[in-house]
Parts: structure tokens; C-alpha cells; sequence
């Protein structure tokens, strides 16, 4: 048996209108998602893609650590925007575009990835080097 994680996002009650990519729905305290104390949520924890009661991934805490630095030293080092086109405009990307299947994940999309200084591009780089 699985969730239906789709269902679950787009409950209004809970996400109003949730297909909207609207960070503050967890930073102001008018919309149902927001948690108190403000340093420790949003987080991870009771995200549906992590499994439910007793079949809650025990990885989630590392996971949800992880994904912080991750995501901050990525918004460090670079510049993170659409694609631009031959026209001049925005690049649309379809947030509906999935792979089928039981693992699902998003397509590949064009977006620009640019960092923010040499000195930044080489320490990301060191560090990868490292990790591998």
C-alpha cells in the first residue's frame, strides 16, 4: 500500500493552493503550514516522501541535516535562475513532468547554474574532490 503523496500536497486544507511554489506558507503565520520555533521548521519531518508511522524512514533526521547543507552552500556558491531563450524570455519548466513509475522524480530541465566567484567555483570544486 502506498500514499498518495500527489493527494496529500494539494490538500487544501492543509496547502492552500498547492501547486503554487510559495516558500512562505511555512514562514508567516497565516497559512496552516507554518510551526513555531521558526529555526528548527520547516524541516522534513512528516514529509510524505519519508514514509508514515511505524515505516518512517530512519534515515530522516540525516537526510533532513544533509539537505540543509546542501542546499545553503549551494545558495552560497552559486547563482541559481531559468533558463533564458533564443527569444529572450524565460524557459518554462513543467512541474508536472514526471517520470511513471513507483520512484517517481522529475524530468531533466533547463535552468542556469551560475557561480557566484572563481573563489567560490574552485572550494566547491576541492570539495567535491574530496567527497569522491
Amino acid at each position: 500500500m502506498h500514499g498518495n503523496q500527489w493527494a496529500i500536497h494539494r490538500e487544501q486544507s492543509l496547502y492552500p493552493d498547492g501547486k503554487t511554489f510559495n516558500p512562505s506558507r511555512y514562514l508567516e503565520t497565516t497559512w496552516p503550514t507554518y510551526k513555531e520555533p521558526t529555526d528548527i521548521h520547516p524541516n522534513i519531518k512528516r514529509f510524505s516522501a519519508f514514509g508514515f508511522g511505524r515505516r518512517i524512514c530512519p534515515g530522516l533526521e540525516t537526510a533532513d541535516r544533509s539537505l540543509i547543507i546542501q542546499i545553503a552552500t549551494l545558495a552560497w556558491a552559486c547563482d541559481i535562475s531559468r533558463k533564458i531563450g533564443p527569444d529572450g524570455q524565460d524557459i518554462p519548466i513543467d512541474d508536472l513532468d514526471y517520470t511513471e513509475g513507483s520512484n517517481v522524480m522529475p524530468k531533466p530541465f533547463q535552468f542556469e547554474l551560475k557561480p557566484r566567484s572563481a573563489d567560490r567555483a574552485r572550494l566547491i570544486a576541492e570539495a567535491a574532490q574530496v567527497s569522491s
